[in-house]
């Protein structure tokens, strides 16, 4: 996801670090072929479906308590700030359970 707004040393950040990769890429070709991915791919629909369903049906209920948490502290960040956006920002969180 691209902000809406950036700042010229974030966008020349960005640019920099994209010239970087197409660079990697352009003087190894096969570089993205060894990449590893963290996601699993799914080829159909359905196996998609039934993934989502596996690994939701894993999840405890403090499972689901700590992201509402998390996104509650999201969304009254942005509130706070008048919905700016801010990348990179590094944010303490709170255990509730300490």
């Amino acid at each position: 996801m691209v902000p809406k707004l950036l700042t010229p040393e974030q966008k020349e950040s960005r640019m920099n670090i994209c010239a970087d990769i197409l660079n990697n890429i352009d003087t190894d070709p096969g570089l993205l072929d060894t990449a590893t991915l963290k996601e699993t791919r799914l080829e159909r629909v359905e196996a998609v479906k039934v993934k989502a369903t596996e690994v939701l049906n894993q999840l405890t209920q403090a499972d689901f308590q700590h992201c509402f948490q998390q996104w509650t502290s999201r969304m009254e960040r942005c509130r706070d700030r008048q919905e700016e956006y801010t990348e990179g920002e590094k944010v303490a969180t709170v255990n509730s359970n300490e």
